[in-house]
């Protein structure tokens, strides 16, 4: 099973349909969207839901962890480690509660942020050195309310029609990473982007 063709695309976020909205399972949202688009089924091992599509003889899976955003790095772990999967084959796509709503931040190393997902992601893996795309859902709300509970609400009717923008934009960077473009051109062209804005 060793093979470098194999990537991962992991969603951050909790299980349950009272969380699907929240802002904090934007990663979730952006797997499901490309579930859907792509007409996959969803399996369950390696503590997560899961499905895997092939572009161009890559093997990609799509996962959904099932153990809570605090946990999100035990799934990762035990199907990197079945698959074994290298870290710069990784992409971890998450809520970023610094970045306004409607930017993103595409980085392939660095620390977690503060976000306890991505502090569990690198606490099993054993490392810092994979993709991720940050999804900013920092609203002008956000200062009335404690971070968790502003995280764990849902976003606004209007924060919804516009994510269909987002998913267009997360669907077009996957793209472009599993086709391994440079890094310097990925994050120019990603992190200049503002999809709530009208065009």
């Amino acid at each position: 099973m060793f093979n470098h063709s194999n990537f991962v695309i992991l969603g951050i976020g909790n299980k349950g349909e009272k969380y699907k909205w929240t802002r904090h399972n934007i990663g979730f949202l952006v797997v499901d969207h490309l579930i859907k688009k792509n007409s996959l089924s969803l399996q369950e091992k390696f503590q997560s839901h899961y499905t895997k599509m092939v572009r161009e003889e890559k093997k990609i899976f799509l996962v959904k962890p099932q153990n809570y955003v605090n946990l999100s790095g035990e799934s990762l772990k035990e199907l990197t480690q079945f698959y074994k999967i290298p870290l710069r084959n990784i992409l971890i796509i998450v809520d970023d509660y610094a970045l306004p709503f409607g930017k993103i931040r595409t980085r392939f190393s660095g620390s977690s942020g503060g976000h306890n997902g991505l502090k569990s992601i690198e606490k099993v893996v054993g490392g810092k050195d994979y993709a991720r795309l940050r999804i900013g859902i920092h609203n002008e709300g956000a200062e009335q309310k404690e971070i968790n509970h502003f995280v764990l609400g849902n976003f606004s009717s209007k924060e919804k029609e516009q994510l269909q923008k987002c998913f267009y934009v997360a669907e077009n960077f996957i793209l472009d990473w599993l086709q391994n473009k440079p890094r310097e051109k990925l994050m120019a062209k990603y992190n200049a982007i503002n999809f709530s804005q009208k065009k």
